[in-house]
């Protein structure tokens, strides 16, 4: 395992260009979930699906996109009851091999060419699932780069062990792991459930706030407790507490790690209390692939706190994964800052 430090602390102020603008549709999958997704990119390369925490959305990587290369298909998912995607119904059980499925069946979706849908051509906001984001895949494009944050890097983890041969590379930011056998780790999540469901979600979003962000956090860190408090806030409260209610659950176990061959950065907070960075090189040691460690500044929202870390530890997977020519080596170059404000 190769490890690396992530960007410097004190930086005023992250601007990043709002070059992408990502286009919005729905997607039904076989167990009737109706996922909400965002794509951007020029569609030509392999896709970049990116996967959010517990209280995110699809606006969770807004600020990283940009830094992947135009000839990717990049697409961030709304995970079931949060964002645009909502719980199939109040009866709803998830579980992790749910979660896999859905994602199996749109990134199965994503790749089918535009030709083979039923419906061809419809508005952006179509309910139909039917292709209309021009992510057409090559053939030897048939692999995707999955991106997950704290949830979406369980989800991301559980189908890289179920589907290693789908998988080009893992970006993992703040990973997490089964809690199960672990009482007071199963009952600060439960405990979550609770209070979202009795006191509602303002209250979860301030413990959000607390857990987050390191305690001795500068004061030009408010602007992104602001974010991350008024995401959490939103999420439905039913939605939380089942999705919290998961995550504590004693079915929920670890995947075999050892099955995961492709290239895995792993990405961790230097003073984060969510996912320290033990866990990351814990985990990274089960791999069957190669794997590298970058260390960010902060807490568990590292592409809020050190997105200058986040970007290379982009740069670093992105050169861990094989690519087809010299010519798509240029083309896979990330684009730097200056390129990005041109």
């Amino acid at each position: 395992m190769t490890k690396l430090k992530g960007g410097a602390r004190g930086m005023r102020c992250q601007t990043v260009p709002t070059m992408y603008s990502p286009a919005s549709y729905f997607y039904t999958t076989p167990n009737n979930t109706k996922v909400h997704y965002t794509s951007s990119g020029k569609g030509l390369g392999p896709i970049v699906l990116f996967l959010h925490g517990l209280g995110g959305s699809t606006k969770t990587f807004s600020r990283l996109l940009p830094y992947f290369p135009q000839r990717h298909h990049l697409v961030c998912v709304d995970l079931e009851g949060f964002g645009e995607t909502p719980l199939n119904s109040p009866s709803t059980h998830l579980s992790f091999s749910r979660y896999v499925s859905d994602l199996h069946s749109l990134i199965t979706h994503l790749q089918e060419p535009l030709s083979a849908t039923t419906n061809g051509l419809q508005s952006s906001t179509s309910q139909s699932g039917a292709r209309t984001d021009g992510g057409e895949a090559s053939p030897k494009h048939k692999q995707v780069i999955l991106v997950g944050h704290s949830l979406g890097s369980i989800i991301s983890l559980h189908y890289a062990a179920e589907h290693a041969d789908k998988v080009a590379g893992l970006l993992i930011l703040g990973v997490g792991r089964s809690v199960a056998g672990i009482p007071a780790a199963q009952e600060r999540m439960r405990a979550l459930g609770s209070t979202a469901r009795e006191q509602g979600m303002e209250a979860v979003a301030e413990v959000a706030v607390k857990t987050n962000f390191p305690p001795d956090g500068s004061c030009e860190e408010d602007v992104y407790k602001v974010e991350v408090r008024t995401a959490v806030a939103g999420c439905d409260p039913k939605a939380y507490a089942l999705t919290a209610e998961l995550i504590a659950s004693d079915d929920h176990r670890d995947p075999d790690y050892s099955k995961i061959t492709c290239p895995a950065v792993f990405v961790s907070g230097d003073q984060d209390i969510l996912s320290p960075v033990q866990r990351s090189i814990d985990v990274s040691k089960m791999m069957g692939g190669r794997t590298a460690l970058v260390v960010t500044k902060g807490g568990h929202q590292m592409i809020l706190q050190d997105l200058k870390g986040v970007r290379e530890a982009v740069y670093t997977l992105l050169g861990m994964i094989p690519v087809a020519s010299d010519a798509e080596v240029r083309n896979a170059r990330p684009r730097t800052e200056d390129e990005l404000l041109a």
